[in-house]
C-alpha cells in the first residue's frame, strides 16, 4: 500500500480511501491540532482540505492563536542506548556529528526509497535497513556519510 499525501500552503495530508462509507478521508500530518477533511471525488478532497487548512488558519487568528506549523526541522528520536551508542561511534570515526550523520543516513534512505533497488522511481516500498548501509561499511555507519582521509586525520 502506498502512502497517499497532499499538500497545501506548507501542510500536508495523508489521504486513505474508506471503502465502507466510498468516501476518501483526509488527515494533516504532525500538528497538535486536528485538521480533518472528507470528499467523494478527488476535487472535493481537494476541496476540502484547503478549506479546512483556510479555516483553521482563520480560527487561530481570530484567537490570536499562532497556528502549529508542520516539520520544524527538530526532531527527538528515541531509540536503544546500544544503537545511539554505535551511531555515535560512527559518526565520531567519521569526524561529523552525530547529527550530521543521522541526516545523511535518513537522506540516504528517503533515497532509497524513492528511486528503489535498481533506480526505479517509486521502488523499494519495502526499506531494509541493510540496504541503506554499505555492505563493505561496518555496522552503524552509513554510505553518505564519507570516513575521513587520511588527510582528514592530520588536521
Amino acid at each position: 500500500m502506498s502512502l497517499n499525501t497532499m499538500q497545501y500552503r506548507g501542510y500536508t495530508a495523508t489521504i486513505e480511501y474508506d471503502g465502507d462509507d466510498r468516501l476518501f478521508v483526509g488527515d494533516v500530518m504532525d500538528l497538535a491540532d486536528t485538521i480533518s477533511f472528507t470528499g467523494r471525488t478527488v476535487e472535493e478532497l481537494e476541496a476540502g482540505f484547503a478549506t479546512a487548512v483556510d479555516a483553521y488558519l482563520d480560527w487561530c487568528a481570530e484567537r490570536g492563536k499562532e497556528p502549529a506549523r508542520p516539520f520544524s526541522g527538530r526532531l527527538n528520536l528515541r531509540f536503544d542506548p546500544a544503537l545511539h551508542r554505535e551511531a555515535a561511534l560512527a559518526a565520531a570515526a567519521r569526524r561529523t556529528s552525530l547529527n550530521a550523520f543521522l541526516v545523511a543516513c535518513i537522506e540516504q534512505g528517503l533515497q532509497a526509497l524513492r528511486t528503489g533497488p535498481r533506480g526505479v522511481e517509486g521502488g523499494a516500498a519495502d526499506l531494509d535497513v541493510a540496504s541503506v548501509v554499505r555492505p563493505e561499511a561496518p555496522v552503524g555507519s552509513c554510505s553518505a556519510v564519507a570516513p575521513p582521509t587520511s588527510s582528514d586525520r592530520r588536521r
